[in-house]
C-alpha cells in the first residue's frame, strides 16, 4: 500500500508532477519518503510518550499502594502497642484471685490460763526401823507424811525400780506400808497408841513370785493376807527398770494400778479407821517420789 502511495502521481496538478518532467516527479517522490519518516517519528515518539506515561502512572500507583500498606501496618502496629498498654496496665483476674487466696484470715489470739497438774508432789525423809513385826531386822525407809484421804484420793509412788542386793532378808522383797497413826515409831508404841497398817502391799520376786496383800489392825493385827502372781514389772530380770504404782481409795476397798493400768486382782478390801491424817513407807525401793491426786467434790 505504501508503495502504490509512493509511486502514484501527484494530485496536486502542478506542474512539478507533471508527466512530462521525471525529474520532478523524482523530488515529489523524496518528498514523500520524507513525509512518511516523519510520520513514523510521530507516530513511534507518541508510542513512546504513551508507555513512558503508562509505566509512570503504574509506578505512582504502586507506590501510592506501598505508601498505604506502609500506614496501615503502622497503624496495625500502634493499635497493637495501645491494646498491649492497656493489658499490661490491667493485671489480670486470675492473678488477683490467687493473690486473694493466699492471704490468711486475721487470727485472734486467745490467752489461756494453764491449767494446773492435778497432782501434789509429797515430800520424803528417810528414817531407819525394823523390818517387821518378829523381824527386827534394821532398814531405811523412805516416809511421806500423806493428811487424811478420803474416797477417790490417789497416791502415785514413781521409782527407778527396785533393789536386786542379796541380803538375808532379801527373800521379803520390797514393800509399801499405809499408816493410822505414828509409823515411824510403831516399834515403841503399843497398846492404845499402836499404829494400823491399812494397807501392806508386799511383791516378793524372790520369795515364791507373789505379791503378799494384808493389812494390820490396832488390836487385832494381821488380817487375811491376799497373794498375787507378781507381774512381768516386778520380776528380778526388771528389777532396775522404772515403774508406777497408783493406789487410789475407794469406798470398800483400795484399787492398784501400775503403770496407767489397772491390776483388779491386786485390790484389797478398805478396814480400819480413815479419819486422821495417815503416813506412808515404802521399803527397798530405788529413788522413790510420791504425789497424790485429790478427789474433787
Amino acid at each position: 500500500m505504501f508503495r502504490v502511495w509512493l509511486h502514484a502521481p501527484c494530485q496536486c496538478g502542478a506542474f512539478c508532477c507533471g508527466k512530462g518532467s521525471r525529474r520532478r516527479r523524482k523530488g515529489c517522490f523524496v518528498l514523500r519518503i520524507h513525509v512518511l519518516a516523519a510520520g513514523l517519528c510521530i507516530c513511534s515518539l507518541l508510542a513512546l510518550l504513551q508507555l513512558s506515561s503508562s509505566t509512570s502512572s503504574e509506578r505512582w500507583l504502586a507506590g501510592v499502594q506501598d505508601v498505604g500498606a506502609t500506614l496501615d501496618a503502622r497503624a496495625g502496629q500502634g493499635s497493637m502497642d495501645l491494646q498491649q498498654r492497656a493489658a499490661n496496665k490491667k493485671p489480670p483476674k486470675a492473678k488477683r484471685k490467687k493473690r486473694a487466696s493466699t492471704v490468711a484470715p486475721a487470727t485472734t489470739v486467745e490467752e489461756t490460763t494453764p491449767v494446773p497438774s492435778p497432782w501434789r508432789q509429797l515430800p520424803i525423809d528417810w528414817q531407819k526401823t525394823e523390818l517387821g513385826p518378829g523381824f527386827p531386822n534394821e532398814i531405811d525407809s523412805a516416809w511421806t507424811d500423806v493428811g487424811v484421804m478420803e474416797s477417790g484420793d490417789v497416791l502415785r509412788i514413781e521409782a527407778h525400780g527396785f533393789s536386786s542386793k542379796e541380803s538375808p532378808i532379801a527373800v521379803w522383797g520390797w514393800y509399801l506400808n499405809v499408816w493410822s497413826g505414828d509409823g515411824r515409831h510403831w516399834v515403841t508404841k503399843k497398846g492404845e497408841e499402836e499404829p494400823s497398817r491399812l494397807l501392806h502391799f508386799n511383791p516378793r520376786p524372790r520369795g515364791g513370785g507373789y505379791i503378799a496383800i494384808n493389812n494390820f489392825l490396832k488390836g487385832t493385827g494381821w488380817g487375811k493376807e491376799k497373794d498375787v502372781p507378781v507381774p512381768e514389772q516386778w520380776k528380778m530380770e526388771n528389777a532396775g527398770k522404772a515403774f508406777v504404782l497408783e493406789v487410789e481409795l475407794s469406798d470398800e476397798e483400795w484399787l492398784v494400778k501400775l503403770d496407767g493400768k489397772p491390776q483388779p486382782e491386786m485390790s484389797y478390801v478398805r478396814q480400819g479407821d480413815y479419819g486422821g491424817p495417815l503416813v506412808l513407807q515404802l521399803y527397798d525401793l530405788i529413788k522413790p517420789s510420791v504425789s497424790m491426786k485429790k478427789q474433787i467434790s
